[in-house]
């Protein structure tokens, strides 16, 4: 150890300003890209950014008003159409409505991102069996169905990205149902990395630790509850949406055209060993 240095100073902490989280990807224009999960949060953020690279995003979502809110910003902002599809990825038909919206605004599906998701926070013994199946039911089975679906409308070189979460990585308590099924979607991920890929289709992960978004809020509204979470992570904050969706975008860009069943962990390396 060098002695006499004194560290001081901010670490990696700040969060970037907006200007500086702008992706740009050319390849992207024109493209169709669904987006799950796009009323809030991390998927509003990636269906943002790739209207603001000329992609036409499906927003998919359960909560109308937030949908149609998002759908009407996007437009107004990028000036491209953000068609959207009310509806619960658990649910029988689902699916092929969302199919059905796609090919209405293009011929093929050139990117899906899975983003939709249900997590839940408490000790195991209080987390009963049907939680752990409404997990599986909203964060594998909805990804397998709506990916069967969309497989036969996928273009030549689309692109696939499963949003995972750090706890499928490390030991997280009181996520018991939640780390279960997003490992998973991890799993199911990384097989359909292998199986696919021989068609032309890459299939990968992003995988965020703690985001500034509506599952963290209670953590950002108590400043001894964010104290402790950033405590454990190195970069000293919790992740900004716009740096999920830049990773994301260049997944479903050409940029990242020799990456195949990858997993893009971007959590200020709080899941560092």
């Amino acid at each position: 150890m060098t002695e006499g240095i004194v560290v001081s100073g901010p670490r990696i902490a700040a969060s970037p300003h907006p200007a500086e989280l702008q992706p740009t990807f050319p390849d992207l224009r024109g493209k169709v890209a669904l987006v799950t999960g796009s009323s809030t949060g991390i998927g509003a953020e990636i269906a943002r950014q790739f209207a603001r690279n000329g992609a036409t995003p499906v927003l998919i979502g359960r909560r109308e008003d937030k949908l149609e809110r998002v759908a009407t910003e996007i437009t107004e902002t990028y000036g491209v159409p953000a068609p959207y599809v009310l509806g619960d990825l658990g649910d029988d038909g689902t699916a092929a409505r969302i199919v059905h919206a796609a090919l209405s605004v293009g011929s093929q599906v050139d990117s899906l991102v899975h983003c939709a998701g249900m997590f839940h926070y408490g000790a195991f013994e209080d987390s009963p069996i049907t939680l752990l199946d409404e997990m599986f039911r909203a964060n594998v089975r909805g990804p397998y169905d709506l990916t069967q679906a969309v497989l036969p409308h996928l273009a030549p070189n689309a692109s696939i990205v499963f949003i995972g979460s750090n706890v499928g990585q490390m030991g997280y308590p009181f996520t018991a149902p939640y780390t279960a099924s997003k490992g998973g979607a991890e799993a199911l991920a990384r097989c359909l990395a292998v199986e696919l890929a021989p068609r032309g289709i890459r299939v990968n992960i992003v995988s965020p630790g703690l985001v500034k978004t509506d599952m963290t809020i209670r953590m950002q509204e108590d400043p001894e509850l964010e104290a402790a979470a950033t405590a454990v992570i190195p970069a000293g904050r919790l992740g900004e949406t716009r740096e999920i969706a830049a990773a994301t975008l260049f997944l479903a860009s050409a940029s990242s055209s020799y990456v195949v069943g990858s997993t893009l962990t971007i959590d200020g390396g709080h899941s560092v060993p």
